[in-house]
């Protein structure tokens, strides 16, 4: 991926920052003013946080006025995170400023059908899966789970449709969704995890792609994408689901994916999305090797390595899959060490 990290602020670049990398002084030559000034900048660093929701509400204010979409989001879930962490905000704050993103592509986006996305939390997942690209990058900053992964600025996405489907106004993301190139959801985090059922940002998002009738693809691990809540805001002409699984052996998947649903909770979703007449497909990703490199290609293999077996993915998981109705199989590949 070309970004992963969101862009919270660095702290290089903040008061505090500043303060902490500027060369060392003698307790004599700062004195008190340096602990007023650092002081100053905590309480200053509060007030945005408490300011965040009052700005968030007051733009779905605005867009309303403007926008033809009939939104009915429940702007009160920011204000309840605002109150939640305010007297210690989480490590970038109460929101995830992901948005939309371009990763591995020409502007084209031909030669990556997956290059536009969007997740709708972000600086973590609840999934904690442990081979993830994400977390191993989060983690080495600081980011990852702390406490646990926040939601975009709904308006964000609102605002983009707007001016994209509603203005003639500039918009970066223009000639991308004026041909309805599929929007991806899901590729840092999981969109559908079970804290959407309380904060629905994913749901208000569903309903947004609706609205406008843009394709989208739902990448996911969670058996809430059929829920019916869910299911009922989805489009089967607009949206195709693919649920990622790396095994049907669920004690194995407990080990590498420590917060997601069972296998079977995952294939019985989306069975449920097939019979209501969505495009399922079961994302065998990553696709462990179920031998050592060379088993079938290098004759001067020992017999130690020749032995070796990694009992993660099964040539019986494909019949499995398809007893439950799943019409398609992708596999992800990836390089271990």
């Amino acid at each position: 991926m070309d970004e992963i990290t969101d862009s919270a602020d660095n702290i290089g670049n903040s008061s505090i920052g500043k303060l902490l990398l500027l060369p060392s002084l003698e307790k004599r030559d700062v004195g008190v003013s340096t602990d007023r000034t650092v002081g100053a900048t905590a309480k200053a660093s509060k007030k945005v946080q408490a300011n965040v929701a009052e700005k968030i509400m007051r733009d779905a204010r605005v867009l309303d006025s403007l926008s033809k979409y009939p939104c009915d989001f429940d702007y009160e879930v920011y204000e309840q995170l605002e109150k939640r962490f305010s007297e210690k905000p989480p490590r970038g704050g109460i929101i995830f400023n992901g948005g939309f993103k371009l990763v591995n592509h020409h502007y084209s986006c031909q030669e990556c059908l997956y290059a536009f996305m969007i997740d709708s939390y972000g600086r973590g997942c609840v999934h904690d899966c442990l081979y993830c690209y994400a977390k191993s990058e989060l983690v080495v900053h600081g980011y990852w789970n702390k406490p646990f992964p926040m939601p975009i600025d709904i308006n964000d996405v609102r605002r983009t449709f707007y001016t994209v489907f509603e203005t003639d106004k500039k918009s970066k993301w223009r000639s991308i969704m004026q041909q309805r190139i599929p929007l991806r959801i899901g590729y840092a985090s999981d969109s559908f995890m079970w804290m959407d059922d309380k904060y629905k940002i994913t749901q208000e998002l569903l309903k947004i792609l609706k609205y406008y009738r843009y394709p989208y693809i739902i990448a996911t691990r969670s058996d809430l994408v059929s829920h019916d809540d869910y299911l009922g805001l989805m489009d089967k002409d607009l949206c195709s689901i693919q649920m990622s699984l790396i095994s049907t052996n669920d004690e194995v998947n407990k080990k590498l994916e420590r917060g997601a649903p069972s296998a079977k909770r995952r294939l019985i979703a989306l069975q449920k999305a097939a019979r209501e007449g969505f495009w399922t497909t079961v994302r065998i990703n990553p696709l462990f090797p179920i031998h050592a490199d060379g088993y079938y290609t290098n004759q001067d293999l020992s017999e130690e390595k020749k032995q070796l077996k990694l009992d993660i993915f099964s040539w019986d998981m494909i019949p499995e899959i398809a007893s439950y109705g799943i019409p398609s199989i992708l596999a992800g590949f990836g390089r271990f060490s």
